[in-house]
């Protein structure tokens, strides 16, 4: 009965009769609703205040700003840390530009430089996502 919430209310029926009408409501599904939109609100929020900071940034604030918008993003979605990389797409490699990592997370950016992509699937578990026909 914790995930239930009971309303019990006196009414007059059709009869003239005093009755007691019991309302029982599962409100756990609407907290997980209410949770799940609550969620998705704060994301649309920081997603548009990330998006409208980079119609104004300096160019010699960019990777600064970046860096901001990943520790933001990975700080919202509880990450162990948040990766951008580059794609050579003729080398078939790819190159980490930025990242962020969080507490007692070590940096892993100096060794994801010019990796194959087909490593980048192994390395980081991307499961073919890079080895697809498009790229032989």
């Amino acid at each position: 009965m914790a995930d239930e919430e009971a309303d019990i209310n006196p009414m007059i029926d059709d009869t003239n009769q005093w009755v007691l009408v019991l309302q029982l409501e599962c409100i756990n599904q609407h907290k997980k609703g209410e949770d799940k939109l609550r969620i998705h609100n704060r994301m649309q929020e920081l997603l548009m205040k990330i998006s409208t900071t980079y119609a104004n940034v300096p160019f010699d604030k960019l990777d600064s700003t970046i860096q901001t918008s990943l520790t933001e993003l990975g700080e919202f979605i509880g990450a162990d840390r948040f990766y951008i990389f580059d794609y050579d797409l003729e080398q078939k490699t790819c190159c980490n530009t930025y990242e962020w990592c969080n507490d007692e997370i070590e940096p892993e950016i100096e060794g994801l430089q010019s990796i194959p992509l087909v490593e980048c699937d192994e390395r980081m578990g991307f499961f073919g996502y890079h080895t697809g026909t498009e790229l032989e």
